[in-house]
């Protein structure tokens, strides 16, 4: 299993730079995670069904199971290797961080015109494989392209 954590300012081009690296990865027969960190609160169930009656009411974990899914909801903070280890899959070959900006796994730090390097997060990096300038990925190809070649070291 790799993993590749995505970072970056709002607006910086994260959330398209991973959707382009699930379709790039399923291209080529990978099976990928995508794991999201945000800093607002968003609710994942839609009003008025059971599960989210049951979350309003005050159950802390919510999960419900169809019959091609499961979702599961937590109403208290999750550390990433929690995530890593109760909801991902010990087959997956890839897993899409974006944003955890605490963790330390090889990332990807996405900077607009005039940002510098490590000036977000807290500064602490792990392996920083683009710090967005020198390397073009302004376009769909050019991600997928840099994806791929970064799956092969």
């Amino acid at each position: 299993m790799k993993i590749l954590q995505i970072v970056g300012t709002k607006k910086s081009g994260k959330t398209t730079c991973v959707v382009d690296f699930i379709t790039s990865a399923r291209e080529i027969g990978l099976s990928v995670a995508a794991i999201k960190h945000s800093s607002h609160s968003v609710v994942m169930d839609t009003p008025e069904t059971d599960s989210f009656k049951f979350a309003a009411a005050g159950a802390r974990e919510v999960s419900l199971a169809t019959a091609d899914s499961f979702l599961y909801h937590k109403s208290a903070p999750v550390e990433i290797d929690e995530i890593l280890s109760d909801f991902v899959s010990a087959d997956t070959d890839l897993v899409l961080i974006e944003g955890f900006r605490s963790a330390e796994f090889p990332r990807l730090q996405l900077l607009k015109i005039g940002e510098i390097k490590d000036q977000i997060g807290n500064g602490t990096f792990g392996s920083i494989f683009e710090i967005g300038r020198g390397t073009d990925l302004t376009t769909t190809e050019k991600r997928k392209e840099w994806l791929k070649k970064w799956l092969e070291n």
